[in-house]
């Protein structure tokens, strides 16, 4: 299996500076007022570098649970070191499902938010589309250096040479797999598959099916993280290129993965899969149904 090295669909910054800042929005100036009335297409004309930041900034997040509590922790402590701003985080649920018809509906209407937080890999269609601010002269400004960030996370907020968020996370997509599964059937549980013809073999040593019942599944490519791209990238295929500025899903190699999904789903006979994938309330990998399952892993940091 290649080794590739891409940014997964993690956020887009954090706060006022780190997020894509969306024309159409207001910013926070001297007066203490905000309240922009710009519109998709057009110049926002940045704050004076001796200007103090006052006012009111509202800021869109559309993360629950521990990532929703991550991020009022990052707003109350924006909001405890900079007092003479006025901090409003809100929650927006479905941010940019279905195409972001919330936040384009916000930004046509002029009541979109000074700043969003939303996956990373959305950065290049939203400034398509004019909707965002480039912030590249700020990022001058205040000498970010976008060495410190892992290159795949920098170059999704980076569209036509311009800079329209920070990353504030990433994770990696990996094969996990259960040892006690391995040592079971004779495999060396420090020596997981390195290939992809190594992986069909040990997938199908790890397969119990009584009759048409499968009691485990070596391995469900398509479960979990097991996307498209993901196995794209396994077999050396791309799907961007980046000298023609070209979507490559076609490319020999992606369609090669294609047909080992096909071929690797009529052989164990997806209808049978889903059965046992179905049977249990959590993770087949997590309950011992799947023995190498497709997984991510968060990584914060200079993601």
């Amino acid at each position: 299996m290649t080794k590739r090295t891409h940014g997964g669909p993690k956020a887009v910054l954090a706060l006022i500076a780190s997020v894509g800042l969306l024309a159409g929005c207001s910013t926070a100036n001297q007066t203490g007022t905000t309240g922009s009335t710009n519109t998709p297409g057009t110049k926002e004309t940045p704050a004076s570098s001796t200007a103090k930041a006052s006012g009111t900034v509202t800021f869109w997040y559309d993360k629950t649970g521990v990532a929703g509590e991550a991020i009022k922790a990052a707003a109350d402590a924006f909001q405890a070191a900079h007092p003479e701003i006025k901090l409003n985080a809100v929650y927006v649920a479905d941010l940019t499902v279905g195409g972001g018809q919330k936040l384009m509906s916000a930004v046509a209407g002029g009541t979109a938010p000074d700043a969003v937080f939303f996956d990373r890999f959305q950065i290049a269609s939203w400034a398509q589309q004019e909707a965002l601010i480039d912030i590249s002269d700020r990022i001058k400004k205040d000498a970010i250096d976008p060495k410190k960030f892992y290159p795949a996370a920098w170059n999704e907020v980076v569209y036509k040479d311009k800079v329209y968020g920070l990353p504030v996370s990433t994770d990696g997509r990996a094969l996990f797999y259960n040892k006690d599964h391995f040592k079971e059937v004779g495999l060396d549980p420090e020596k997981p598959p390195k290939t992809i013809k190594e992986l069909e073999e040990y997938a199908a040593k790890l397969t119990v099916k009584e009759g048409n019942v499968y009691k485990r599944i070596g391995l469900i490519p398509w479960s979990n993280q097991g996307n498209f791209y993901t196995w794209g990238w396994a077999f050396g295929g791309d799907f961007y290129n980046t000298s023609t500025g070209k979507v490559t899903p076609n490319d020999p190699k992606n369609v090669e993965a294609l047909q080992w999904l096909q071929d690797y789903a009529n052989k164990y006979n997806i209808s049978d899969m889903k059965s046992l994938a179905s049977s249990t309330q959590i993770n087949p990998f997590a309950a011992g149904k799947v023995s190498i399952g497709n997984r991510k892993q968060l990584a914060g940091g200079n993601g």
